[in-house]
């Protein structure tokens, strides 16, 4: 396999999974003003850490009867469909398969492509962030779900095509990359999901009914989101815990009333960068666990666990107090983690 087609089945891949998530928490967000469903959607993505899912590059096919299924929950809102919850319990199935199917296959697909291309870890991550700028863009041009679903089943087909390439080039290839168990959870990276989840749990709620920004806004604030991540490469070594502290210290201006949407989108270019350089730290930190795949495996399923605690405690709070009351515990919540780990968490995590 070519490096560099690795590189573009990878960024299609990703930006597959960047439409397909944008499109879907904002077509919830329209269906429904609950802060509770809406924060369920979130939480569908990191349920799949409380599921011993063994992972394989197997999964990765049922992602597409994921993708099917919410195309046909698409087709039903344009035909205007009558029965919203049996939609939106439709819409909730297709994600659940979906992403349970992507957090079984990521490990090893990240396996095949270290194996067969040589690309590693830390190349994909900087591919994904680039990615994500395609897959939000089209979000927000298509607007429609209809036509965002088919267009995220075609930009999986380069990664289908090299996985089926390396089974017929390595008769061993089932051996090698045989079924495994999940990695373990990990505490710091559980309480770092807790902020994440926190964070992006009531995001298109609060643009959508607060801001009253259009999917193309709502599209750019992301994609702003990912440029700074993408440059976080280029940030100097921080202390642990201080791109936290940071991050709550700009999520208070981004909570002022009446800010302009121009300048709620340029703010979290600089939350994109903080949060990737805090979650390459925080690899770092559990290095001692193993190969980097397996390693950011332990980090994302343990974040997932913490993101459905901050999805829910913040979709709780939302339900409560009303979403302009409970927006700002974030501020509070990163602050707190932030000096947590400053002061508490040791260089490397055992």
């Amino acid at each position: 396999m070519q490096k560099n087609f690795g590189r573009f089945a990878y960024s299609t891949h990703k930006a597959s999974h960047n439409l397909t998530h944008v499109s879907s928490v904002w077509l919830i967000s329209e269906l429904t003003p609950s802060p509770l469903i809406n924060a369920a959607v979130p939480v569908l993505k990191n349920i799949a850490a409380l599921l011993p899912l063994k992972r394989s590059e197997g999964a990765y096919y049922v992602m597409v009867a994921g993708l099917i299924v919410l195309e046909i929950s698409g087709i039903a809102l344009v035909s205007q469909f009558e029965l919203i919850w049996l939609l939106i319990g439709l819409s909730i199935l297709g994600l659940f398969i979906y992403f349970c199917a992507a957090a079984a296959s990521k490990a090893s697909i990240l396996d095949v492509f270290a194996k067969d291309s040589g690309l590693e870890p830390r190349d994909l991550y900087q591919a994904k962030d680039l990615s994500s700028f395609l897959g939000i863009g089209i979000s927000g041009v298509l607007q429609l779900s209809i036509f965002q679903y088919p267009i995220a089943i075609l930009m999986q087909l380069p990664l289908i095509s090299i996985l089926m390439k390396s089974r017929k080039s390595q008769p061993d290839l089932a051996r090698n990359h045989a079924p495994r168990k999940a990695p373990p959870f990990h505490g710091w990276c559980i309480l770092q999901g807790i902020t994440y989840g926190a964070l992006f749990a009531l995001l298109p709620l609060w643009a959508n009914r607060v801001y009253g920004a259009s999917p193309w806004q709502f599209s750019l604030l992301l994609l702003s989101f990912f440029i700074g991540r993408s440059f976080q490469r280029y940030f100097p070594p921080m202390p642990k815990g201080l791109p936290m502290i940071l991050t709550s210290v700009i999520l208070i201006f981004t909570l002022k009333p009446n800010i302009p949407i121009a300048a709620e989108i340029a703010l979290f270019s600089p939350i994109g960068a903080l949060i990737g350089c805090s979650d390459f730290e925080l690899v770092d930190s559990i290095s001692n666990y193993g190969s980097p795949s397996y390693c950011w495996d332990i980090k994302s399923r343990s974040g997932n666990l913490g993101g459905i605690a901050g999805a829910f405690l913040i979709g709780l709070a939302a339900q409560a107090f009303g979403i302009i009351k409970a927006m700002p515990l974030l501020c509070i919540l990163y602050a707190v983690v932030g000096i947590i780990v400053l002061i508490l968490r040791p260089k490397k995590s055992a």
